[in-house]
């Protein structure tokens, strides 16, 4: 009898040790949205991909998959904060890359393969969400709800490159999206990137090679991104009266014409960063 109540007291603890922690971030949607209505944002995005990638066929799985992309977007600098405390201003901590680079391997054992990855460099060092949710909406659940979302969200975040590939990109996004709120963000976009470009060609210039570029020619270069511009955002305040973006696009018209820019590089250089959701209207 001894011997018996031994394995099921190792087999108790078998189950505990290896099932709870996954039951701990249960396979139940609405419990999901009660972690986030309770102000405990990263276990409810742990709880979201939980349940879409055991539920894959599940009618709410690409919401959930929505849901905690948006999440661990807004997260990112929190979650950097957080290992950067640990990685470097801590009593004894290591002070090293190889500890961020850890810390987006443990991350990624939470909300899976890809989620988080480190960049490094001399001047900044950051946890950055790659919106591997998004992706996964996009591969296996092009025909929902969240589709549209995933396809702006992959675009804004692949913006780092010469304008002649990125603006074709963007009119790929408007040809796809004809109408409606999607359609609207993407001509927010397209306006914001050709300010971007023509910001850049009138006070940065480009690297040149053996030649030179007059600041005449710079401003003769710079004005036909201006004026696209600038029709963009008119056309977004005409057809989106009363929306986030047509509120946005009124407010970077504003800034443009005083300005010649609304202070904010979206694109194109390496530095450059579409910022978080909520500056797309995305809560």
């Amino acid at each position: 009898a001894p011997r018996n109540d031994n394995r099921c007291l190792r087999f108790f603890l078998f189950v505990l040790v290896v099932f709870v922690p996954h039951l701990l971030f249960s396979q139940d949607f609405d419990t999901a949205k009660t972690y986030l209505k309770q102000g405990a944002s990263e276990v409810a995005a742990q709880s979201f991909v939980s349940f879409a990638f055991s539920n894959p066929k599940n009618k709410k799985a690409p919401e959930a998959l929505a849901m905690a992309a948006r999440i661990l977007d807004k997260l990112q600098d929190a979650i950097t904060e957080r290992y950067e405390k640990q990685c470097y201003w801590a009593k004894g901590a290591p002070r090293t890359p190889a500890c961020m680079e850890a810390g987006a391997r443990e991350l990624n054992t939470h909300f899976g393969e890809g989620a988080f990855h480190y960049i490094g460099g001399t001047e900044i060092a950051f946890l950055e969400y790659t919106g591997s949710h998004y992706r996964h909406i996009a591969e296996h659940y092009a025909k929902s709800d969240f589709a549209d979302e995933a396809d702006f969200y992959l675009l804004l975040h692949n913006l780092k490159q010469h304008p002649d590939i990125v603006l074709p990109m963007i009119q790929a996004f408007l040809k796809r999206h004809s109408k409606g709120e999607w359609h609207r963000r993407g001509l927010l976009l397209w306006a914001r990137v050709n300010e971007d470009v023509h910001f850049i060609w009138k006070k940065w210039s480009w690297v040149v090679y053996n030649g030179v570029i007059s600041d005449d020619e710079l401003i003769i270069k710079a004005e036909p991104y201006r004026r696209e511009a600038v029709a963009a955002f008119e056309k977004v305040i005409k057809t989106g009266k009363g929306s986030f973006e047509g509120k946005a696009a009124q407010r970077d018209l504003a800034q443009f014409r005083l300005n010649g820019t609304d202070g904010t590089i979206y694109s194109i250089t390496n530095d450059s960063s579409p910022g978080t959701w909520e500056v797309w209207g995305i809560q």
